[in-house]
């Protein structure tokens, strides 16, 4: 008895599998599908088919109105229930993708890809792109990232609700944000980059900012900014202007002017000085004052100079140094070229002494 049980089964299997491969179509359910081919559908009224081809999908209302789109794969309640067109899409989660129209996304998670319209993104996690239209491009991974990026391109969102945006935000373009809220409530910024937990949080329309650590640049919301440091400061460790190309360490100050001195053409402030065991600068030297053709001004032209300027010639003035700086390698080039004179001068009053000591000696021998 039980082997003819068993026959019987096997024979329903093939036949269930024969009428499958010539309708090309697995319906398990009340789905509507009743058309297309090579395609598998799993709950209620999932599929419609028409003339959708290579779909496969599985749970109630998934890919519900699929008439002509191929190459589908959604899994889950609702999961692509409004598309008729689209193709090469995968939808995992309820609601993933529920009234997407775009082609070549992927999206996985709970409402992800939503009411998607846009093209070639990427989504993972519950609630990514849930907000997406025409946005493309975007890759989105963790829940809530990119929540809100409605029409934004090029977009690489990594953390929970990292770049999860504002409502009714068109998006930005182009940003990069990794961490847990990073970037999160940019809205339009452009071409920004950021690295570590809520790192740009408040950043909304900047462009071109760079901040790196966590909380880094939390409450900056302008452009061309470069923050790194691990806290909320406003005056990181380390501070730049990309639009002056200028870097800043302990302030946010990038300042044309120190103690009176000009310094808008320096790229680096410093604030509170510098502590080091070594400096190295590359300079011209000053060896050519050795040189034959060297004027060596006599000394008495030296002295004239110095009672009508109040410094050595060549030299910078105390008023010139405190309006505009010196530059380290500048002044220790001069500092050895009255050094290497001074030198001519000594050889030169030896020469004399010498002359001045022969003489002398030769009367007192005569004598």
């Amino acid at each position: 008895m039980k082997k003819i049980i068993f026959n019987l089964l096997m024979a329903g299997i093939a036949l269930f599998s024969v009428n499958a491969l010539q309708a090309q179509v697995t319906n398990f359910g009340t789905g509507s599908g009743t058309g297309g081919g090579l395609s598998t559908y799993v709950g209620y009224f999932s599929g419609n088919t028409a003339n959708a081809r290579f779909n496969s999908f599985f749970g109630h209302f998934s890919g519900r109105s699929t008439t002509s789109g191929s190459n589908n794969s959604y899994f889950g309640y609702d999961s692509g229930r409004d598309d008729n067109t689209s193709y090469n899409n995968t939808f995992m989660g309820s609601q993933s993708g529920k009234s997407s129209k775009g082609n070549n996304n992927t999206f996985m998670g709970a409402y992800s890809g939503r009411i998607n319209t846009g093209g070639y993104n990427a989504t993972l996690g519950s609630g990514a792109g849930q907000n997406n239209t025409g946005g493309t491009g975007n890759t989105l991974l963790g829940s809530g990232s990119g929540f809100y990026n409605a029409d934004g391109f090029g977009n690489v969102y990594v953390g929970n609700n990292a770049g999860f945006g504002s409502n009714g935000a068109p998006g930005g373009n182009y940003n990069v944000a990794l961490g847990t809220e990073s970037g999160r409530v940019i809205k339009d910024g452009k071409y920004n980059v950021f690295l570590g937990y809520r790192s740009g949080y408040n950043n909304s329309s900047g462009a071109g900012n760079v901040f790196l650590g966590n909380d880094a640049g939390y409450s900056e919301t302008g452009s061309d900014k470069l923050y790194i440091d691990n806290s909320t400061t406003t005056t990181p460790l380390i501070y730049g202007e990309f639009n002056i190309n200028k870097v800043g360490i302990n302030t946010n100050q990038l300042p044309n002017s120190v103690g009176g001195a000009n310094t808008s053409a320096y790229s680096l402030y410093v604030k509170g000085g510098i502590l080091t065991e070594e400096i190295r600068v590359r300079t011209g030297w000053a060896d050519y004052v050795f040189d034959a053709d060297y004027k060596l001004l006599p000394i008495q032209e030296v002295e004239n100079f110095i009672k009508e300027n109040g410094h050595l010639p060549n030299v910078p003035s105390e008023k010139q140094v405190e309006e505009e700086g010196i530059e380290l390698g500048d002044i220790a080039r001069i500092q050895q070229e009255k050094i290497e004179e001074l030198t001519l001068y000594i050889i030169k009053l030896q020469k004399q002494v010498d002359a001045l000591s022969e003489k002398l000696e030769n009367e007192i021998n005569k004598k």
